[in-house]
């Protein structure tokens, strides 16, 4: 059997470092995240991506500049096996996070891995309503604040092989606001701004999310990041 060349070798290596890193870093900030013991009813219409579909965009300046992301979102699992990808997703579902309920998730990412260089972000948003999910303001909370009323938790993960950066933040302050849901559909859209952090104990490194918007159709199943 022959062996991959040497810039094939460390594409690989990056691959899978990142996915590694990924999936510590979730489960870090996402300890205590309870598995689907009881599975809620099948995912979106005949059609629809499994993981759910839509479009999600944002300008953070000082870590990684406008995103913007269309189409199905793809688990991070599967991240390395994707050269080129981006996405928006989420789920409807009742669970629970490090002690912290929450009745959906939106997710949505970009991934590129061009000339040995790869450059990868993830946002997470966790949104719990204190009872059945409703339209209106959430306010962003770190990961560990206590419940409150209608609260949401955020993860940003930003990656660049050509920056040498790989830099986690969770959620400080701002707001989430849901105009728009429809519970049979699936269908959630909004608007969204405020400040992250890096996680502790170094809180030390805070950015800003602003200009936030998303539209998306979840799954009605919980599933891993």
């Amino acid at each position: 059997m022959t062996s991959p060349p040497p810039a094939r070798r460390g594409t690989l290596r990056r691959a899978i470092a990142f996915a590694f890193r990924l999936g510590l870093a979730l489960l870090v900030l996402a300890a205590g995240c309870s598995k689907d013991e009881t599975p809620a009813g099948p995912g979106p219409g005949p059609g629809t991506p499994p993981y759910g579909t839509g479009d999600l965009a944002f300008e953070a300046p000082s870590a990684g500049g406008a995103f913007t992301v269309t189409g199905a979102y793809l688990p991070s699992a599967e991240f390395a096996d994707d050269s080129a990808g981006q996405g928006a997703g989420g789920f409807l579902h009742d669970t629970v996070s490090a002690g912290r309920p929450y009745q959906a998730r939106l997710n949505a990412y970009v991934h590129a891995l061009r000339s040995g260089l790869m450059s990868e972000r993830v946002l997470v948003i966790r949104l719990d309503a204190g009872g059945a999910l409703s339209t209106g303001d959430y306010a962003v909370v770190p990961d560990l604040a206590p419940p409150a009323g209608k609260t949401a938790r955020v993860t940003y993960l930003f990656f660049s092989d050509s920056l040498a950066e790989y830099s986690v933040f969770e959620g400080a302050g701002g707001t989430i606001s849901v105009s728009a849901l429809d519970t049979t559909t699936g269908e959630i859209t909004g608007t969204f701004s405020g400040t992250l952090r890096t996680p502790p104990p170094d809180t030390s490194r805070v950015i800003s999310l602003t200009n936030g918007s998303f539209r998306i159709i979840l799954a009605k199943r919980y599933y891993d990041y």
